[in-house]
Parts: structure tokens; C-alpha cells; sequence
């Protein structure tokens, strides 16, 4: 019996350790500093940042923090409530196949409104563990998985450009983790065509490109038997060297619109139509230059009446929308105001006295959380904690970031 309390005393904290690492985090705020903890306040990551931004990238959950110091800022990326990299001099991260790309943006001089691009951004990459790929950086690197839509292989391909305009093409085992392969050494890239993309049972990539010798070359890479390999590499002439992005967007969205629009309707004199509205954003800025404390501004927005307009009777306001000649928000509240969301969703504000509330649009099920906040709320990701249950931005009288809440009204917050 004593050793089966011994055994299970040495196995405690692996097992509290375990869990924590399988929470839902939030970004808590204890006094003036954010961490990560629990939604019952227990602390997993001590609060010891200015900023602690949440982030979604290809699936992948993780935060930001930031610590705002005199030159500038200090950043840390958790993952699975670990910390992955601690106080770096990057501005952002972002995570794609077990490797985490760092993002550092260097200024050259001062900015202005009418001259944006007087800085330059070098790349790191990094796997989960905080291990560097590689020894140099870049101005660009690609993380591309796409060739394998199965997703069965482990194997990905990286897309370098380092400072001189050289492109290396290496394959990076998310395994084994480390480089098994490379394809293109310093070369001067000139074209790249993901053939899938135009047929998916084509499934190669073809590479035209000079080499360090200044040779024209293309090369065709393929996936076969679940392996990427050179299908061929010919010599090749050519004329116009036209350069290529592999970061660039390769899909749009379409949205059909109708061709008629259907008559607008006021039911009675007492209704007013309003097409002008509060609109209430974050204060933007050059997303290359040190983060700082998230502010609001509000300005005044006009709405598309073809589309949807507020209706004021009795002063309350409701928001009709044309297209369906209906009510989306009933004609109960004091002030609706049009909110600038992060991410896909988009809404409004419901305001009546001095509590807010939000109304979130989402295809055939639209979210309305009551007004129960005595501060700001903006939407940050619509199913932080589940399917449509959401993480919530919270903004003080003077417009100012304080704390995140759930749609319950629950503070994450802590004097």
C-alpha cells in the first residue's frame, strides 16, 4: 500500500501538468498583466504581459504575449499553455505543419501615412519546440503542404528567399523533424506553378528557375507512392522572367448577388428608417511597428439601404434586412451599433442604457447575447470554446482593452 501511494504521489504532478496542458486557456488579467489560466482563474502561464493576443492559423490555437519595453517589444509564443519561444524580438508567429514561421520587421526609418515602406521584414523558422530550422533568415519562407491532399505524407516542402533574391527549395521531414532533402540551392527564381491547383490529380509542382551557375532550369516535382521526388530537370531558354509570390493567394470567394431588389416597407408612420450608425472599430496602425495597448475608436458609418437599415419606433431600434423583409435584430433596443469584428463573422452592438450586448451573424443561425456588459464588447473568435460559443473583447470608458470575458458575461479578470 505504501508504494502505491508513493507511485501515485510521483505521478501527481505529471498528471496536473497533463491536464493543464489539454485546457482551453484564456488570456487572464491579474491587475495590469495578462497570462494564461483557466476560466476559474487558475493561472497556467504567470501574468506577466502587457498584450496576450489570442491567434488561429491554419487550426492551430495559440497566443501572443507581449511585453512593451522602451525599445520596443518583447514577444513569447504559447502553445498548448507551453511556452514554445520567450521573449524574442518578433512581431508575430505563425504556425503551419509543426513549424512556427517568426516574423521580425526591421524600420528604416520613420514611417509616414503616404510612405509605408521604409522597413524590412526578415522570416525565422522555428519548430514547436523552439528549435531553429535554420541558422540564417529570410526575407520570405513558404511552408507548403497542399501537394499531399490526403494528408498521409509527413514530408514538406520549404520555399526560401534570402536577402540577395535567392530562392533555396528544401523538403522538411515534420517526423524526423529535420531537412531530408534539397532540391534548389541558391537560385534566382522565376516561376512556380502548383499544377494541383488547376487539376488535383496532378500532382506535381513545376520550378523554372536559374541556377547558381545562371543556367536555365525547370524542375518538376512529383508525388509518387506517397513520396515526393523529381519527376524531371531539363535545361531550358527563355526570355522574360516574370516573379513569382508563393505566399500569394491562389482563391477567391464569389458571392452571387441577386438581380432584383425587393421594395422596402415601413409599416406605419411611427418608424423611422435609419441609415446612419455608430460604428465602433480598433484603432489601426503599420502592422510592422511595435503592438501596443488596443484602443477603440468610433465613428459614424452609412448603411447600404438596398441591404438593411436600423428602424427606430418608440425609441428602440431593430435591424431590418431587405433581401429577407425581415427583423435579424427585433426593435427592443436603444442603440444598435455596427461593430468591427476579428476574424469571418461580422455583427452589431446592442446597447440599451448603460449594458451592452452583440449580435454575431453566422450562415442559417445568427447569435445574440443579450446586453449583460457594463463595458464595450467585440467579438474576437466566434467558437473559442466550442461551436459558436465565444470569446469576447472587452474595452473600458476610455476605449481602452481591460479584459476578455465568455458569453455569459463571466470576467477573466482578477484585481
Amino acid at each position: 500500500m505504501k508504494n502505491y501511494y508513493f507511485l501515485l504521489l510521483l505521478l501527481l504532478p505529471v498528471l496536473v501538468f497533463t491536464s493543464f496542458a489539454q485546457q482551453i486557456g484564456v488570456p487572464y488579467r491579474i491587475g495590469a498583466k495578462f497570462g494564461v489560466g483557466t476560466t476559474g482563474g487558475k493561472m497556467i502561464i504567470p501574468a506577466e504581459y502587457d498584450i496576450l493576443q489570442p491567434e488561429t492559423y491554419n487550426d492551430y490555437r495559440y497566443f501572443i504575449g507581449y511585453k512593451l519595453v522602451d525599445k520596443g517589444n518583447l514577444s513569447t509564443l504559447i502553445y498548448k499553455n507551453k511556452i514554445v519561444l520567450k521573449d524574442q524580438n518578433y512581431s508575430s508567429y505563425y504556425i503551419n505543419n509543426e513549424l512556427v514561421k517568426a516574423i521580425e520587421y526591421k524600420l528604416l526609418n520613420k514611417p509616414n501615412r503616404y510612405d509605408t515602406n521604409r522597413h524590412e521584414e526578415m522570416v525565422h523558422l522555428y519548430d514547436l519546440k523552439g528549435k531553429k530550422i535554420f541558422q540564417t533568415d529570410f526575407k520570405s519562407i513558404s511552408v507548403i503542404d497542399d501537394i499531399d491532399d490526403t494528408k498521409k505524407i509527413t514530408a514538406v516542402l520549404i520555399y526560401t528567399l534570402d536577402a540577395n533574391d535567392f530562392e533555396s527549395l528544401y523538403m522538411y521531414d515534420t517526423k524526423q523533424k529535420k531537412i531530408t532533402k534539397i532540391f534548389i540551392e541558391n537560385a534566382k527564381p522565376i516561376n512556380a506553378n502548383f499544377n494541383y491547383t488547376d487539376d488535383y490529380r496532378d500532382r506535381t509542382i513545376t520550378n523554372i528557375y536559374k541556377d547558381k551557375n545562371g543556367v536555365g532550369k525547370e524542375m518538376i516535382l512529383e508525388l509518387k507512392n506517397n513520396v515526393i521526388v523529381v519527376k524531371s530537370e531539363t535545361d531550358i531558354n527563355f526570355k522574360a522572367e516574370n516573379q513569382r509570390n508563393i505566399d500569394s493567394d491562389r482563391y477567391s470567394d464569389v458571392m452571387a448577388i441577386p438581380d432584383e431588389k425587393p421594395k422596402i416597407i415601413i409599416n406605419s408612420e411611427e418608424e423611422k428608417k435609419i441609415l446612419t450608425v455608430r460604428k465602433v472599430e480598433r484603432k489601426g496602425g503599420f502592422y510592422y511597428l511595435p503592438k501596443k495597448i488596443e484602443e477603440l475608436k468610433i465613428t459614424n458609418i452609412k448603411l447600404k439601404e438596398e441591404e438593411q437599415f436600423v428602424v427606430s419606433k418608440k425609441n428602440k431600434q431593430g435591424l431590418f434586412t431587405v433581401y429577407n423583409k425581415t427583423y435579424v435584430i427585433p426593435v427592443t433596443y436603444d442603440e444598435i451599433i455596427y461593430a468591427d469584428f476579428e476574424g469571418r463573422n461580422s455583427g452589431y452592438i446592442l446597447r440599451n442604457e448603460d449594458k451592452y450586448g452583440l449580435f454575431i451573424y453566422s450562415h442559417n443561425d445568427n447569435r445574440t447575447i443579450v446586453p449583460i456588459f457594463d463595458k464595450i464588447p467585440l467579438l474576437e473568435n466566434f467558437n473559442y470554446f466550442g461551436e459558436k460559443i465565444p470569446l469576447i473583447k472587452l474595452y473600458d470608458e476610455y476605449g481602452k482593452l481591460f479584459c476578455y470575458a465568455d458569453e455569459t458575461g463571466k470576467l477573466f479578470y482578477k484585481k
